[in-house]
């Protein structure tokens, strides 16, 4: 016996689809009936004619999903990537570094700031101590990177 239902809601019911995959398939060309109303087991047979089971869609994005899990796992194996918490405390240890540089400014800078002798001079001494410390944790960052 045909089934056959008069509305879109009954059909995507039916056919265990929502209205949007059913608009979609209308727009494809899923049979109708002359009245208006739609056979299910024609549209049954449509949908599953071209490969577009109700579902599928989602069983294809659950392995999609599996399978980037399975490479992220692998290459976490690998060592190919760095855990966050790594990344976390490398940053805080960098930064702590930095900071306990810039509060030595005043114990190294003030001897050669009293003994400058006007703006130019004074500003050619902090501009030569900032360069000479931004080489020398640049240096240590890269040691640490390479080893």
């Amino acid at each position: 016996m045909k089934t056959t239902v008069r509305t879109r809601v009954a059909l995507a019911a039916a056919l265990g689809v929502d209205r949007g995959t059913l608009r979609r398939y209308l727009a494809r060309g899923m049979p109708t009936c002359a009245d208006g109303g739609f056979d299910v087991d024609a549209c049954r047979a449509w949908i599953e004619a071209r490969g577009n089971r109700p579902g599928s869609v989602w069983r294809t994005r659950k392995l999609r999903a599996a399978a980037l899990r399975a490479e992220f796992s692998l290459a976490l194996a690998r060592g190919d990537l760095i855990p966050v918490a790594a990344v976390e405390r490398e940053q805080v240890r960098w930064v702590d570094e930095l900071v306990t540089a810039l509060e030595a400014l005043p114990a190294k800078l003030t001897p050669l700031l009293v003994a400058a002798r006007g703006n130019a001079e004074t500003e050619q001494v902090l501009r030569t101590y900032t360069a000479a410390l931004r080489t020398q944790l640049a240096a240590q960052v890269l040691r640490e990177v390479v080893a």
